[in-house]
């Protein structure tokens, strides 16, 4: 395109950055956060038996002996797990 002397073009940005998306197979992001929902439920209720079995086989020694306070962070562990499953089935932004 020849530009005459005194005419203007309209402005055009030549690149354009926005932060790319990484989007999953549908089934795949859905069999996520069914998992998700299921473990926080795990942590939520059973607390105790279900990090104690965690517990047993993460560890070398049979006789380990865990704080108080893990069991607490578990529990909160499972409500960010559930409310994170629970965002992703009314995201629009998944669309």
């Amino acid at each position: 395109m020849d530009d005459e002397p005194g005419t203007r073009r309209p402005f055009s940005p030549t690149k354009v950055t926005t932060k790319p998306k990484i989007r999953g197979d549908l089934s795949t992001r859905m069999l996520l956060r069914a998992l998700a929902f299921v473990v926080g439920i795990l942590e939520l209720l059973l607390t105790r038996p279900f990090v104690d079995y965690w517990m047993d086989i993460a560890a070398v020694d049979d006789d380990v002996e865990l704080h108080s306070w893990v069991y607490t962070v578990a529990r909160l562990e499972g409500i960010v797990f559930i409310l994170w499953a629970l965002k992703g089935g009314c995201s629009q932004s998944d669309e």
